[in-house]
């Protein structure tokens, strides 16, 4: 994350955020904020997390995460996490909010590599090529006395991170993992299975769940050679010389 002092930051005491009217000061307030967001790739949103709120956003932050708010109107912060979802339509918002809050009661320990939320996701819209994404959100106090939990939240984004195909939700402190969930496609929808025939993802994901393939034909009601008939196929379409590297490969790519 960029370097950003507390003392670029204004206070806004006794200032009703939830109130459209103060948009304009917060304009005004963030002046300096929207320029660091146009120069560094960051964008600054105003979250209020009672109720879940964003308040305020700079021009730049629509861009990195498909969310306006104009002069200071309060939205839904679930038009926010809508757009943190992964390719598959999995939804962080079950999660996101325990982590918001942790992150804003250590909002106060701000430093250069303070706490902050990491999202790794599968970004794909309006027909576009999936590509991996990772937004990287910190706390920023305010220095205000709101009976509210608020805080300002800078974001970067950082494309092209390593290949995965599970999206992962960490709260960090600078190179300390704190707290971290994963969420994992189902395992067909990974990329290396798309030329499978149903008969295969049916060996696969039975392979897959007891461990090994004993037994396998039996409860799919096939011949054994039928089976290694169905191991092959898989093999070349998949390009692996293995079941057991096939599914190890799954695996560590998809968290399991």
């Amino acid at each position: 994350m960029a370097n950003l002092h507390q003392s670029l930051l204004s206070p806004l005491p006794g200032l009703d955020l939830l109130q459209s009217s103060s948009g304009p000061i917060l304009r005004k307030s963030f002046s300096m904020l929207d320029f660091m967001a146009k120069t560094n790739n960051q964008a600054f949103a105003l979250i209020s997390l009672k109720p879940a709120r964003l308040l305020y956003t700079c021009e730049s932050f629509c861009q990195h995460c498909g969310v306006q708010v104009v002069e200071g109107k309060p939205l839904p912060i679930q038009y926010w996490l809508n757009c943190l979802d992964t390719c598959s339509g999995m939804p962080l918002s079950t999660p996101v909010g325990t982590f918001l809050e942790e992150l804003s009661s250590l909002s106060h320990l701000y430093t250069i590599d303070g706490p902050m939320l990491v999202f790794d996701f599968c970004l794909a819209k309006n027909g576009m090529n999936q590509k991996r994404i990772q937004h990287q959100i910190k706390p920023i106090s305010l220095q205000q006395k709101s009976p509210d939990v608020l805080f300002l939240c800078s974001v970067q984004v950082i494309e092209h991170i390593a290949p995965s195909y599970n999206c992962t939700l960490k709260l960090m402190q600078g190179e300390v993992l704190l707290k971290k969930e994963v969420f994992s496609l189902p395992l067909l929808q990974h990329p290396m299975l798309k030329d499978l025939s149903s008969t295969e993802r049916k060996v696969l994901t039975l392979i897959h769940q007891q461990g090994s393939s004993k037994d396998v034909h039996t409860k799919l009601n096939m011949a054994l050679d039928t089976l290694k008939s169905h191991k092959s196929h898989i093999m070349i379409k998949t390009g692996m010389h293995t079941i057991d590297a096939l599914i190890a490969v799954l695996k560590r790519e998809m968290g399991k």
